[in-house]
């Protein structure tokens, strides 16, 4: 008894165990899918490393995982038809009333209620059944949901695109708003110098009425600007900072633009072929199609007969009935009555087996359903091609955008150098006395324009450019550094 008493408590205390592992398991992966795959940045923030964040932290991206994940067991749920069908059946049951008892050939008995339940009839059926034959059963009910995940799928990369795009130019948006630093710095400085210059002319006599209320409006517009500064920084960090789903340090966003000089472009039909290839939302109407023809074969073979073989059996302490005379299981000794029941043991095994043979006929709403998707069907079509010219004229706008501004360039470079010879020789009259402080600071404004006009245009090519690959599709031949590549095949 001792020994007894002791070996429970052992399993017990195993069954514990094993019970606070699985629980610990469970805290653990569930902390490890809520908080451990975020992406915390690290200096410098890289436009690379802005993607990958929100690539990580995006909850909507996250959330078309789960919903592929259940099309996936749609898909295995739709299969589930094809397999053997099983049922057991347990049935315990008890008959009363002198009609139905005569009725059954029975010794009518008094119906007061028997309170053992040992004595009712009781039975255990097992049910078995086949589909052998079904051209609209699950084989075309598991295409049509593998075709509802694939599109799944391409919605999945049509938001990662979005998202990689928006992340990209957001974060070009933040770099040029850091950039322009310098840039407020000189007009500040230049405005008060200016602003001191005009004020000493005003008060002189240089200046009518009209022209002092001039340069005091021009003063204080730029004094807006550089006052507004700060709150375009926090505008450009802000929607970064929802794009990447993180918080960011401006103090640690990276200032180096990438080399647009590396940037080839091809010939225009290039780029139509690769939009044409690669763009998920032409795939999405490739499987679509596909989804709409397999429903609409579905939907037209509802009228063909299936067929399905099947086999039951049943065994159980059953009722001596006069049905069991000729089986030699009657009782000996009194007449039969519903009390009196066969044991298990001697109850015979009961058994079916056959094949069925179904034809549906639904007053012919299979069959406009089918007529329906095969109007859909010629939706999608058509809905391709439109989206197809769509994504030609749009790959041709900025094409030749980019090819614009890359044209832009060398004047613009040219144009910021001649402003540096123009600040260098001003500092050169300011010490021989030929030129005051006020026109110094001038011509350093000038520069500085200068300067953030050539950044402005390299910042607008990588603009054009990464909207170029988003428009094509990001291809991997001339994508080799995008999120795609790295992280996704």
């Amino acid at each position: 008894m001792i020994k007894n008493n002791s070996r429970n408590l052992c399993i017990r205390l195993a069954i514990l165990f094993l019970f606070s592992v699985y629980i610990r398991t469970i805290h653990t992966t569930t902390t490890h899918e809520s908080s451990g795959t975020r992406y915390v940045f690290h200096h410098p923030i890289t436009i690379d490393k802005a993607v990958f964040a929100a690539y990580k932290n995006r909850e909507d991206l996250k959330a078309f995982e789960y919903t592929i994940l259940a099309s996936k067991y749609e898909q295995k749920a739709a299969l589930g038809g094809a397999l053997p069908q099983l049922s057991v059946i347990a049935n315990a049951n008890r008959f009363g009333g002198p009609e139905l008892l005569t009725t059954a050939g029975l010794e009518p008995e008094s119906a007061v209620a028997d309170p053992d339940f040992s004595n009712f009839p009781r039975s255990v059926t097992l049910e078995f059944s086949q589909l052998i034959f079904s051209l609209d059963g699950p084989i075309d009910q598991y295409k049509i949901a593998k075709m509802e995940t694939k599109v799944l799928k391409s919605r999945r990369e049509q938001l990662l695109n979005r998202i990689i795009l928006s992340t990209e130019q957001t974060f070009y948006d933040l770099q040029r708003e850091l950039l322009r630093k310098k840039l407020v710095a000189a007009l500040e400085n230049s405005s008060e110098l200016t602003f001191d210059q005009d004020t000493g002319r005003n008060e002189v006599g240089f200046f009518n009425k009209s022209q002092w209320f001039q340069a005091k409006s021009e003063y204080y517009d730029n004094l807006d600007d550089v006052s507004n500064y700060p709150h375009d920084i926090q505008i450009s960090l802000g929607r970064l900072e929802r794009e990447a789903d993180v918080d960011i340090d401006p103090a640690k966003i990276s200032l180096l633009i990438p080399d647009v000089t590396k940037i080839k472009l091809k010939p225009l039909e290039y780029y139509y072929q690769k939009a044409l290839a690669y763009r998920p939302e032409l795939t999405e109407k490739d499987h679509r199609i596909k989804q709409a023809k397999y429903s609409e074969g579905f939907y037209k073979k509802q009228y063909i007969p299936e067929l399905r073989v099947f086999a039951n059996a049943t065994k159980g302490k059953l009722p001596c009935d006069n049905r069991l005379s000729n089986l030699d299981l009657r009782p000996t000794g009194s007449e039969l009555s519903l009390r009196d029941l066969l044991p298990i043991n001697r109850s015979p095994l009961v058994w079916q087996a056959g094949v069925v043979a179904t034809w549906k006929f639904d007053g012919l709403g299979s069959a406009h359903r089918g007529v329906a998707y095969e109007k859909h069907v010629l939706e999608f079509e058509l809905q391709k091609k439109d989206l197809e010219l769509e994504i030609v004229k749009d790959v041709k706008v900025i094409y030749y955008q980019l090819t614009n501004r890359l044209g832009e360039l060398k004047a613009t470079e040219i144009a910021y150098e001649q402003s540096l010879v123009e600040l260098d020789r001003r500092k050169e009259q300011r010490i021989v006395g030929q030129a005051a402080d006020y026109e110094v600071a001038q011509a350093e404004l000038f520069s500085r324009n200068k300067e953030f006009a050539l950044i402005n245009l390299k910042i607008t090519i990588n603009k054009l450019y990464a909207n170029l690959l988003f428009l094509c599709g990001y291809p991997p031949e001339i994508s080799n550094n995008s999120l795609k590549v790295k992280y996704e095949q």
